[in-house]
């Protein structure tokens, strides 16, 4: 019984020593989630200053797009007039998905 005792005693002891963990090991655990925590907040912060400028830029990208569609639309009007026995036939020219009829 006393072995038993022993044995018991021996094993409870083991399992509530490994158990324990450094206390140092814990607070840097802590300040590195801190420390990781505060990056994410400066992200998201740095994110949402520059979402204006992300919008601005795509709508700029869309206006010259724009721009450059027409131009080119009125380029192949002008391409497109031919000439056939000294009268000029009209004809209808597609060019980015837009027509134009010339």
């Amino acid at each position: 019984m006393k072995t038993i005792f022993t044995v018991g005693a021996v094993v409870l002891a083991t399992c509530l020593l490994s158990g324990c963990v450094n206390e140092q090991k814990v607070n840097q655990l802590a300040s590195n989630v801190q420390t990781l925590n505060a990056k994410i907040a400066r992200l998201e912060q740095d994110m949402k200053a520059l979402r204006p400028q992300i919008y601005a830029a795509k709508s700029e990208a869309n206006r010259a797009n724009t721009r450059l569609d027409a131009q080119t639309i009125l380029i192949a009007c002008a391409a497109c007039v031919c000439t056939q026995n000294d009268k000029k036939i009209p004809g209808s020219v597609s060019v980015a998905g837009l027509e134009a009829v010339c």
